[in-house]
Formats: C-alpha cells, sequence, structure tokens
C-alpha cells in the first residue's frame, strides 16, 4: 500500500446544516458577483403546500457552504 503525503491533499468544500424543503414554482438565479445561487419563493410540502415568499442563499464561494434564510 502506497503511503499518503498529507502535504498534497486538497480539501473540498462541505456543505453543513439542513437543505431547504423541496419546492416548486420558485425562481432560481445565480449571481457571479456575489458567487452566490438565490431561490425566491415557491410552494412548499412540508407547509402544507402554502406559497411562500423565501429568499434562500447559498454562497459557493466560501468553504463551509450552508444554505441562509434571508
Amino acid at each position: 500500500m502506497k503511503p499518503i503525503v498529507l502535504s498534497t491533499l486538497t480539501l473540498a468544500p462541505v456543505a453543513l446544516g439542513l437543505s431547504p424543503a423541496g419546492r416548486w414554482g420558485h425562481q432560481a438565479v445565480y449571481v457571479p458577483s456575489q458567487a452566490a445561487m438565490y431561490i425566491v419563493g415557491g410552494q412548499v410540502s412540508t407547509t402544507n403546500f402554502q406559497i411562500t415568499n423565501d429568499v434562500l442563499v447559498y454562497p459557493v464561494s466560501r468553504y463551509l457552504r450552508c444554505w441562509e434564510l434571508r
């Protein structure tokens, strides 16, 4: 077995936290200047199919990534 050289390893970004509930009828956009994915609204099954006006942000430039509710 070949030894692992720790100095040559690179760590991949990790997604933490809870994912938002599944939804449909939403709008999503990636904003390059913010390096983030924005999801707005939609119908959510966990809220008895209510239509929401949530704004969720997923920053892709951070090492530790997680969804943020704004």
